[in-house]
């Protein structure tokens, strides 16, 4: 069993890397607008997975860090993802030269700032709770279905803004033939948190999931460091 451990941590540590040498590639090979937004949705992507995997790997190999920890970085990654999806938004704008409708940006912002809520609110949870000296986990008195309501927010809104921006780029998908399967992939990334995060309440193996999601998201900064490359020299 304990070799399973030492492969996740592997696939951890290699997650990081794609994520960190993406970005820092990308912002080399591009200087421009589009190139920035890339660059940093790869680099904000490596910012949310160090904080939840960092401390998941020391936990499972030598027990440090506490379940604060741990759920304080699982909850920085999904705000990360969140940041990830608006950028991919403003990065259609840009390589498409187009512009999203005041209705369509008002939602993305809104559904990303009740995210954002949904997110902190286990963090502020676990440290009130702590400081009051009752149960710090804010899960831990809570029936399955109660258990549900912040992972099923969480999963529900990030579904609907990865929907409203994946619409956007499958329309102009045929436009840059390199990333013609970012939609598709923000999808299958939204999709796999849902059984990450709101399976995973009734079937804890189901959490595992999210490294389905992280190949997936990782999948659009390869492509992100392929397209830089092939137009690096004239948008450099």
């Amino acid at each position: 069993m304990q070799y399973l451990v030492y492969t996740e941590s592997l696939l951890d540590l290699a997650a990081l890397l794609v994520a960190l040498l993406g970005g820092v590639t990308i912002l080399q090979r591009r200087s421009d607008g589009a190139g920035k937004l890339m660059g940093w949705a790869a680099l904000v992507l490596f910012i949310g997975e160090a904080l939840r995997l960092v401390p998941r790997a020391l936990n499972q190999l030598i027990g440090a860090g506490g379940d604060f920890l741990l759920l304080a970085g699982r909850m920085a990654a999904a705000l990360a993802v969140t940041v990830f999806c608006i950028l991919l938004s403003l990065l259609w704008e840009k390589l498409c030269a187009e512009k999203n409708g005041f209705f369509t940006e008002m939602h993305v912002r809104e559904l990303s700032g009740a995210r954002a809520l949904a997110c902190l609110f286990p963090v502020v949870y676990w440290l009130s709770g702590s400081m009051q000296g009752g149960a710090a986990d804010p899960m831990a008195d809570a029936s399955g279905l109660e258990a549900m309501i912040v992972p099923a927010v969480r999963a529900v809104t990030l579904l609907i803004v990865a929907a409203i921006v994946a619409h956007h780029w499958r329309k102009t998908r045929d436009k840059i033939p390199t990333l013609r399967s970012v939609w598709l992939l923000l999808i299958l990334a939204a999709l796999l948190e849902i059984g990450a995060d709101l399976g995973a309440v009734l079937v804890p193996a189901l959490e595992y999931l999210y490294l389905l999601q992280l190949v997936c998201l990782l999948w659009i900064v390869i492509l992100f460091v392929r397209y830089a490359g092939e137009t690096g020299e004239k948008h450099g």
